[in-house]
């Protein structure tokens, strides 16, 4: 007997080292909790759907939004843009052709132009959501279904090793960067901070966004934007300081 003693595990601290899970309330999985996207007023703070049942219940809901709706919803995927760094026209026909008219998760053979029976969508191919842009050279053809559930997930959720060593050649993005754990924009981070005071005023429509992006910050890096402003409205304040 070289060595001998006591081996024990303390219960509390292989309970806080696992995992977190929840399940969904449409598709009643049971699911990692970082699937379901941030919702303050819970008592879980997350949202009752994943991520994947949400982006269809959306596609349903958004067939009964009027035209204010829309208009709102286009403007908010505009702010995020701007804030991830997108620079504006899409080729989609080079998004196309690169990936030869298949969705790249389940390898369907789409049309170009997409049409209402066999639509495609070019994903961000890592999440909007994250801060991250789309361009023409990162972007991923998926066809509708495939999209709906890639939706806000980081490429390693949704891959296998060798799909994310392909996607790593077609979008440019690193192999490392795709295969591990999702990150935020730490460029489109550096470019809230610089400019505080313009994030509030470009986003005081949208106070709830306002503080996801800042919870979102916050949990990624520490690092509260507000800090960075000469001045913080106190209706941005009210629900966040309870």
């Amino acid at each position: 007997m070289i060595e001998s003693g006591e081996f024990t595990i303390l219960h509390d601290e292989y309970v806080g080292e696992s995992p977190r899970f929840k399940y969904c309330l449409l598709c009643y999985t049971l699911r990692p909790l970082e699937y379901f996207d941030r919702h303050g007023k819970r008592q879980s703070g997350r949202q009752g759907e994943c991520r994947s049942c949400k982006a269809i219940y959306n596609g349903i809901k958004n067939q009964s939004r009027t035209t204010d709706q829309h208009r709102e919803a286009g403007e908010k995927r505009r702010l995020y843009g701007l804030l991830a760094g997108d620079r504006g026209h899409i080729d989609s026909k080079a998004v196309f052709d690169k990936f030869g008219g298949m969705c790249f998760k389940c390898g369907r053979t789409l049309q170009y132009p997409s049409t209402t029976s066999n639509p495609f969508h070019l994903d961000h191919t890592l999440p909007a959501r994250l801060l991250w842009p789309m361009a023409t050279q990162n972007a991923t053809l998926l066809c509708a279904k495939c999209n709906n559930e890639k939706h806000g997930l980081w490429p390693s959720a949704v891959y296998s090793k060798d799909k994310l060593r392909r996607l790593a050649r077609l979008t440019g993005y690193d192999y490392a960067l795709l295969a591990g754990q999702p990150r935020i924009n730490k460029e489109a981070v550096e470019r809230i901070l610089a400019d505080a005071d313009g994030f509030i005023e470009s986003w005081i429509p949208y106070p709830n966004e306002v503080k996801q992006v800042r919870r979102l910050i916050q949990d990624h890096e520490g690092i509260d934007i507000f800090d960075s402003a000469s001045h913080v409205p106190d209706s941005l304040l009210e629900d966040e300081e309870r």
